[in-house]
């Protein structure tokens, strides 16, 4: 069922970051040596020591921001974009893993993780054979403000497919700040649906969703058959990864609302194949859980409810703090954000 180390080539991407690439590299030789090793990155980055077997060296293309709020995040697609397109274009083997420049591995069990749930369905695939990806940070589309959301992480598939992935146009600056929301300009999709969709409509599929604000049924139905159809998720230790401590934080990054590999086993077992055996417990979803109390975001009694209601509640008091976005209205976003749930919650009794 899996693939053999010397059969892959692994692109890792982006700019060289001095503590950890090293890191990342290294890590690379020790689990996988018989694989091909591609570092591409940018014509400014210092390269000297480190281990790989390929390098391509690219102009960088610069960046957007999330909104045209001031010190709003930095939206880093274009450059996703060229160095992985740039990377997949020189791999010499038939598999490859797509992997951030700061991130390590700690095995390679997940190339076991190959060639299972194989079925599909026919009007949403795209790609020869599923893309694994990381269930963090792919969107599950029913208790997420985010559709069409796969974690751009780290991918693992076909060269093939993964040049199909990332042979789309770079973001222009009428799709960075296509969006106007009580005055201020946002990107139409974020980066993670930009590239996605765009994979999708090149590859001749109608996707009705105008920009990142188009929630509806129909779009979060699409998501799920879209997702079961391309990709299969697991979470960072299923795939051997160990991602960089900004990216533990719970509360920042939203873990709750990621999709587990369970929860994407039950909507391929819902769309595609009703034979599926799903575990009855998901451990992911219950550690999930489990934290989600500690920092109190959800009370122990009546979980679900509570949960699907606080999450209600959150969505609600981003979207009113959606112009206060950035930085510099940190605390004034925050502030509304209490605000608004303060006043939800009391509704509620």
């Amino acid at each position: 069922m899996g693939i053999f180390d010397h059969a892959v080539s692994v692109v890792v991407q982006g700019a060289i970051n001095t503590s950890l690439t090293p890191k990342c590299l290294k890590s690379i030789r020790r689990y996988l040596p018989n694989a091909e090793i591609i570092l591409s990155t940018w014509n400014s980055c210092n390269v000297n020591g480190l281990d790989y077997d390929k390098l391509v060296l690219s102009e960088d293309p610069g960046f957007f921001y999330y909104s045209l709020n001031e010190n709003d995040k930095v939206n880093n697609i274009n450059r996703q974009i060229l160095s992985t397109f740039a990377g997949l274009k020189v791999a010499s083997n038939e598999w490859v893993l797509k992997l951030r420049s700061d991130f390590q591995i700690n095995g390679n069990n997940f190339l076991n993780l190959v060639n299972k749930y194989e079925n599909s369905l026919v009007d949403y695939k795209v790609f020869t054979n599923k893309i694994i990806a990381c269930s963090y940070f792919s969107r599950n589309p029913k208790c997420s403000r985010y559709v069409f959301h796969p974690s751009d992480i780290a991918f693992l598939g076909l060269k093939k497919d993964l040049l199909n992935l990332y042979q789309i146009p770079l973001m222009n600056e009428d799709e960075a700040y296509y969006l106007t929301i009580n005055g201020i300009k946002y990107n139409r999709y974020v980066p993670e649906q930009y590239l996605f969709i765009k994979c999708l409509r090149k590859n001749f599929k109608t996707v009705n969703f105008s920009d990142q604000s188009d929630l509806n049924d129909t779009v979060v139905e699409e998501t799920e058959k879209y997702f079961v159809s391309n990709f299969v998720f697991y979470n960072w230790n299923q795939l051997n990864l160990i991602a960089p401590k900004k990216f533990n934080d719970f509360i920042l990054n939203d873990f709750m609302t990621c999709i587990t590999h369970i929860e994407w086993l039950k909507l391929y077992g819902k769309y595609v194949d009703e034979q599926v055996i799903i575990p009855k417990k998901d451990p992911e979803r219950i550690r999930l859980i489990k934290t989600a109390i500690k920092f109190g975001l959800l009370q122990k009694s009546d979980k679900t409810k509570k949960f699907r209601l606080k999450k209600l509640n959150k969505l609600i008091s981003n979207i009113v703090a959606m112009p206060f976005y950035g930085n510099k209205n940190k605390n004034k976003r925050n502030q509304i954000r209490k605000k608004i749930i303060n006043i939800l919650e009391k509704e509620k009794h």
